[in-house]
């Protein structure tokens, strides 16, 4: 109940009000109270699913505790299963996916090997260089440290501003960047996709959420894969960004994917040396890239649902989906103009 003074809440059981506890039954419904995971959509088991599924917990590791009271893993929140649940039709590109000629590679080295080269460039020159050391991997301390190094042989004819003033853009520099995951594109890139690359994902994903996961792991490897089909890293926080779903969801996804077929692990949870923080996962895209079979091209604000209308049709994609995925589909992109 609500406290008159102070504006505290208390809540407890009653005579009239109980506690509905997992495995049993809602008092005035009949309901029965099932468990549920996000990966499967929050549906509530039945008794004899739920009952297999408490026999089947098992003891969790400690260190997976201790990492969710430090901020880690953490349980699901009520945003991570509504993302989950909204995931069809989200697929966004990554701010980081900006191919203009500002944020190239060859650029950036140019600027570190030459250093400036005349005035208005050194803020400009702070943003390249701390995209350069997140591309490569470079945690944040050490990017503010070689950056203030090649700050320190630069020209000061080339900007007039204070020491102090400086090393403050220069550290707002990397935190902007780093906070935001941005690198560098290699090199300019029209995305495309195949047919049968998207359908390796339909029928090898059963879930709408692995099914958003995946197309957008799929486009991430196509603008930084090192080869076509080469490994790429990309981070739990991309991962959730460009899927739509909550960056756990992301994170448990995963290995779904790999046993599936759709991706390989390449390398995971690999410690910088001589600190606890983890390197990003390098992974693998295992699907297979017909380009005789068909090709969409990736544009801003193509989704996957877009994508999934342009290679199906209506009577096939009832035919290969759960009904309620079918209707997330044809309804994520408005009116259903398939044959």
């Amino acid at each position: 109940m609500v406290g008159v003074h102070g504006g505290k809440v208390e809540y407890r059981p009653s005579g009239s009000q109980g506690v509905k506890l997992p495995l049993g039954y809602h008092q005035k419904t009949g309901a029965y109270c099932g468990f549920c995971t996000v990966e499967d959509g929050l549906r509530v088991m039945g008794p004899e699913e739920s009952h297999a599924y408490f026999l089947a917990a098992e003891k969790t590791e400690a260190a997976l505790v201790l990492d969710a009271i430090a901020g880690g893993d953490g349980l699901y929140s009520e945003r991570d299963a509504a993302d989950m649940e909204e995931a069809i039709g989200r697929h966004r590109p990554l701010e980081s996916y900006d191919q203009s000629e500002s944020y190239t590679l060859s650029r950036a080295a140019d600027r570190y090997n030459t250093g400036l080269t005349g005035p208005g460039q050194r803020h400009k020159s702070f943003l390249l260089l701390a995209r350069l050391f997140n591309h490569n991997g470079v945690d944040r301390a050490e990017a503010r440290a070689a950056i203030s190094e090649w700050f320190a042989w630069q020209d000061p004819k080339y900007y007039d501003s204070s020491p102090d003033f400086c090393a403050k853009d220069l550290a707002e520099c990397v935190d902007y960047v780093y906070d935001r995951d941005l690198t560098l594109a290699a090199e300019q890139r029209d995305i495309t996709v195949t047919f049968s690359e998207i359908d390796e994902i339909m029928r090898k994903c059963p879930q709408k959420s692995q099914k958003a996961l995946a197309y957008a792991i799929l486009v991430h490897s196509k603008r930084w894969a090192t080869e076509p089909g080469g490994t790429f890293y990309m981070t739990y926080a991309q991962m959730a960004s460009a899927s739509g779903l909550g960056e756990r969801t992301a994170k448990r996804l995963i290995d779904s994917l790999a046993a599936a077929g759709v991706i390989e692990i390449k390398r995971r949870d690999q410690r910088k040396k001589g600190t606890h923080k983890k390197m990003p996962n390098v992974y693998r895209v295992l699907l297979h890239c017909d380009e005789d079979s068909g090709v969409y091209e990736v544009t801003e604000g193509a989704d996957l649902a877009t994508c999934i209308k342009h290679f199906y049709g209506r009577d096939e994609l009832r035919r290969i989906l759960p009904r309620r995925q079918y209707q997330s589909f044809i309804g994520a992109t408005g009116t259903d103009n398939t044959s």
